[in-house]
């Protein structure tokens, strides 16, 4: 009996701990910031960026098979959630989308923007969000400027780090 109650004791401080940091990490990412990427970095690898001194003892299959990995998933696609904050079909519908979304980019610069076109419709899309509560907590943002935006399912790729 004293061994259940250990057992349950430990899952439940597990349980909670991961219930807690993914709270945390679904706060911080809901604040729709794109990750900040240092330029000198762009390009290289963990192994190449080493502080000196530091040495590294690691199997070249190893290192390999995670670059396999990074090259077979790079350009993959999840499924995710946008906001659509303009879509027509007028016939001023180009110079309209491209006016929303020069007004969105001035607002909101952390968040990203796309305007696409799909006959006969002009479409200004913003944002990659992970989850829909994302996209609410973004929309609350956004919609005091673009009262008809709307959250849509889309497929992107994962963001470069």
């Amino acid at each position: 009996m004293m061994k259940k109650k250990l057992l349950f004791a430990i899952f439940v401080a597990f349980f909670v701990s991961n219930v807690v940091s993914a709270q945390v990490f679904t706060a911080a990412d809901s604040l729709s910031i794109p990750p900040q990427v240092d330029s000198a970095l762009l390009g290289r690898t963990i192994y190449e960026i080493l502080p000196p001194g530091v040495t590294l003892h690691q199997s070249e299959a190893l290192r390999d098979a995670l670059q396999a990995h990074i090259d077979d998933n790079a350009s993959k696609q999840f499924n995710g959630y946008r906001i659509r904050i303009y879509l027509n079909s007028v016939q001023t519908a180009r110079e309209e989308s491209r006016t929303a979304l020069r007004r969105f980019q001035e607002a909101f610069p952390e968040i990203p923007a796309y305007l696409t076109y799909s006959s006969p419709n002009f479409r200004v899309m913003v944002g990659n969000f992970r989850t829909r509560t994302d996209a609410e907590l973004a929309l609350k943002r956004i919609s005091e400027l673009f009262p008809s935006a709307t959250i849509v399912r889309d497929k992107f790729k994962y963001p470069d780090l």
